[in-house]
């Protein structure tokens, strides 16, 4: 008879008589439930964290299930079973992400009906003979994604259900394995988040007799995602073994190092004393061992690591609370000084929390591009003509106002946000650019920031000109600022996406100048045009002593290099006179023009009027 697909009901393969031969040989079905079974059920739920797993056979006319985790029902009919397609499947993988989006099960009643079926994995299991007999299960009534490493490990304990079902010799290994890979990491061999858990709880208690703290010291990696798509997986995946050996090596005895996901690790150990005074000595110890160079097919890659830590019973008595505490103190912002770990204070939590509701918030923002960008005139000294705009990102959310760039910008760069929000500013602009021509508008050159994890993508440079050209652009419209730390960033495809995008005339300034590590030879060998002087400088000028010696020495290593000088944070009349007879070529601040949307630029004079007594009237 033809199934209705509608129902999910499955075709019979031409071997079923020799498949069912292989099933009634196993002597399982209609047995008594097995804690061995049911122990990999409750494991593989609590692993998954699925609401139902099942082991399942597929007899002549029904779905029986040998054990059951969060399902009633000890058998369905065949022609409404799930596995009943998943034994026929070819490469004994069964995968429904969502049931309502497939019409062979849109109305079955295993979905419309309770359990109210939305999502399905299920790989097979095997008789003696090799024939598929039945399905280790997972379910879940919403919708799902399932990775290839999560599916995996399905396989895996499949495997391990089918050598239960078979009784073989081989079951002891398997199930090694699979212990293996619940509690440890697969590719650097390090404990997982549950050992860790396991291993800090044990230390908890020890500790709790002893009157000895706890110390949890947790590691984030930046730069790997990087090295991934530049290099490849494989490449990153040899430096994260190298790093779990420098952390093993550097783990304290009675301590233990752990791997809790991609780019975060972990030790735990207890303190040598009764004090936390050589928590900054094994951190700094370590983060120097996990920084030093790697080495992989002749390139030298380096990883940048900021460490958070949390101590017992000082911030929190369970693992949970520790682990929570150093992964918030992660994220608390740097505040000069060199500390090898952060610590969360009392005065940071109410922050932290904030941040937390910022890339939440950011995170969707990005994703809907709910961003715009406003324009603020530079102006030359010799005549006060605009001769380019500073693109300035500004975000306003719905829920948190009007964010400032100082409050999400620090965030966007710890999250890596800021590449996908660096792509949108660059994008914005040449479609902004492009709409000014076509509006007849005098335009100007406009100049984007770019932070240094975008310069260390390779595909950076590609982008740009990609942008520029969709828009119709000349590239001399377009000038990049760069920060004095991309110039001194590791890395081979910094200096390549300068001279790429330089080469295509696209004019390069160094923002923020004199805040920052550059030096003469990073100026000479860059293709750099210009410097902006940061405004911390400008401020005091013309009556700091200091102030005036430094941008005076600026401008002229400035002219001497060959270089362009643009002063940031023009305020006042007397600022603006010292500048203009120090021989700084370019200004920008509020004396000129405050940032402004795309609308207003149109109408704006090419030459901006500049007096005295205009101090904070714009």
């Amino acid at each position: 008879m033809e199934q209705d697909l509608n129902l999910g009901g499955s075709v019979r393969s031409a071997t079923e008589d020799e498949r069912l031969y292989d099933l009634y040989s196993l002597n399982v079905l209609d047995t008594s439930a097995e804690t061995r079974f049911d122990r990999l059920t409750h494991l593989i739920a609590d692993i998954f964290r699925f609401p139902v797993v099942l082991i399942s056979l597929v007899d002549r006319d029904r779905e029986w299930f040998k054990s059951a985790f969060g399902w009633e029902r000890k058998e369905v009919d065949r022609d409404i079973s799930f596995c009943a397609h998943a034994i026929d499947s070819a490469d004994g993988v069964f995968l429904v992400p969502d049931t309502l989006r497939d019409p062979r099960f849109v109305r079955n009643p295993l979905v419309t009906g309770e359990p109210g079926i939305r999502f399905y994995a299920g790989v097979v299991v095997h008789g003696p003979a090799g024939h598929p007999v039945g399905t280790l299960c997972v379910i879940d009534r919403i919708p799902r994604a399932f990775d290839e490493q999560a599916l995996a490990r399905l396989r895996q304990f499949a495997e391990l259900v089918q050598h239960e079902l078979h009784h073989v010799r081989e079951l002891r290994r398997l199930r090694a394995a699979i212990e293996f890979s619940v509690f440890y990491d697969p590719l650097t061999r390090l404990p997982n988040r549950r050992l860790l858990g396991e291993r800090l709880q044990h230390l908890i208690e020890l500790s709790q007799r002893d009157g000895r703290k706890v110390v949890v010291l947790l590691f984030n990696i930046e730069g790997l995602r990087l090295i991934n798509e530049s290099h490849g997986t494989a490449a990153g995946d040899r430096i994260l073994v190298e790093l779990a050996t420098r952390l093993r090596d550097g783990c304290p005895p009675g301590g233990t190092a752990a791997r809790l996901e991609g780019n975060e690790c972990a030790l735990v150990l207890p303190a040598p004393g009764r004090d936390t005074g050589c928590i900054d000595t094994i951190a700094e110890q370590v983060r120097t061992a996990l920084e030093r160079p790697f080495i992989v097919d002749g390139h030298e890659h380096y990883l940048h690591i900021r460490i958070g830590g949390s101590v017992f019973p000082d911030h929190g008595t369970t693992p949970r609370r520790l682990l929570e505490r150093a992964a918030a103190a992660v994220r608390v912002p740097s505040d000069g000084l060199h500390r090898p770990v952060r610590f969360v204070s009392q005065a940071d939590s109410a922050d932290i929390s904030r941040r937390i509701a910022v890339e939440s918030r950011l995170r969707r923002a990005t994703e809907r591009q709910e961003f715009r960008l406003y324009y603020q005139p530079i102006t030359s000294l010799s005549d006060n003509g605009i001769v380019s705009y500073e693109a300035l990102l500004r975000w306003h959310d719905e829920e948190l106002g009007e964010m400032s760039p100082a409050s999400f910008i620090a965030v966007a760069e710890q999250t890596g946000l800021i590449v996908p929000m660096g792509r949108w500013v660059v994008e914005e602009s040449c479609r902004q650019l492009a709409a000014w021509r076509r509006a007849g508008v005098d335009v100007r050159p406009v100049s984007v920031n770019v932070e240094a994890v975008q310069l260390q993508d390779p595909r950076f440079a590609a982008m740009v000109l990609d942008s520029l050209t969709a828009a119709g652009i000349p590239p001399e419209l377009m000038h990049l600022e760069v920060t004095e730390l991309s110039l001194v960033s590791h890395g081979d495809h910094v200096a390549e996406n300068m001279r790429t995008l330089s080469d295509a005339r696209i004019s390069i300034y160094v923002d923020d100048f004199g805040t920052g590590y550059a030096s003469l030879d990073y100026l000479r060998r860059m293709p750099i045009a210009g410097l902006k002087i940061d405004r911390s400088f400008v401020d005091g000028l013309p009556d700091d002593s200091q102030d005036v010696t430094l941008t005076r020495s600026m401008i002229g290593m400035a002219r001497s290099l060959g270089l362009q000088t643009v002063a940031e944070g023009v305020e006042t009349w007397s600022q603006y006179q010292f500048l203009r007879e120090s021989g700084c070529a370019l200004v920008q601040g509020y004396l000129l023009a405050r940032p402004m949307p795309a609308d207003a630029v149109s109408r704006l004079p090419a030459t901006l009027h500049v007096s005295p007594g205009m101090d904070g009237l714009r």
